[in-house]
């Protein structure tokens, strides 16, 4: 790690008290050294991410193909999003399938930018599929706000994504062949994808998250 990322986290070492936002991340930090394992409390995505948009109405105001299968993909270019993959999955998938890209630009894609959380939600809902690759994850916000939406996803076969998806999701080794198997399974599984993914995303709302963080602001008021 950064010397200056290794120094911050350690000073978390003398706190009494800690919350981390996946098992995940939780286990991570004792492995790394903490003797207090954190709390989980799942993060919550935006109110404005929700399904139900009348997805051609987005598609034309976004001006995206109407004849494509739009796959979306939303992340920042940090190596560990394996945003290569996305690229080689595409040309896999070929001409009848075109990339929503959200983030800094991909060769190839259609870019968006300085988006509003109203855009972003519309992305959601007029697209087919959201790919992620990433090769290792804290929590994984698209995740959560995919399945709020009612997309289905296409994601890497690891703890941190499994934990949050659970089978809501296609989840595969994060490598191109695999990754475009897995959009063409879960357009064709996209009913049931749905429907898990709507289910889950009950765990990633404010009204729980609001409720878990009282949850350890109690615990901690009645320790003093």
């Amino acid at each position: 790690a950064q010397p200056f990322l290794k120094k911050n986290v350690e000073r978390y070492f003398e706190f009494p008290y800690l919350v981390a936002d996946t098992k995940h991340v939780a286990d991570e930090a004792v492995d790394y050294g903490f003797e207090t394992r954190p709390t989980v409390v799942y993060l919550s995505v935006g109110e404005n991410i929700r399904p139900g948009l009348n997805k051609t109405k987005c598609r034309m105001k976004h001006k995206l193909p109407m004849d494509k299968t739009l796959i979306l993909s939303v992340a920042s270019n940090d190596p560990r999003k394996n945003n290569k993959a996305v690229s080689s999955t595409m040309k896999l998938l070929g001409e009848d399938y075109k990339l929503v890209r959200v983030g800094p630009p991909i060769d190839g894609a259609i870019n968006l930018s300085n988006l509003t959380g109203d855009e972003i939600n519309e992305l959601y809902n007029a697209c087919d599929a959201l790919l992620f690759p990433t090769l290792d994850e804290g929590f994984g916000y698209p995740l959560a706000e995919a399945m709020s939406t009612g997309l289905p996803i296409v994601s890497s076969a690891i703890d941190s994504v499994y934990e949050i998806c659970k089978d809501a999701a296609i989840l595969v080794d994060p490598e191109p062949e695999k990754l475009a198997e897995g959009v063409k399974e879960a357009l064709a599984d996209s009913d049931r994808l749905i429907f898990k993914g709507l289910a889950r995303s009950l765990l990633f709302t404010k009204d729980k998250f609001s409720k878990d963080m009282n949850s350890v602001y109690n615990k901690v008021g009645k320790s003093k």
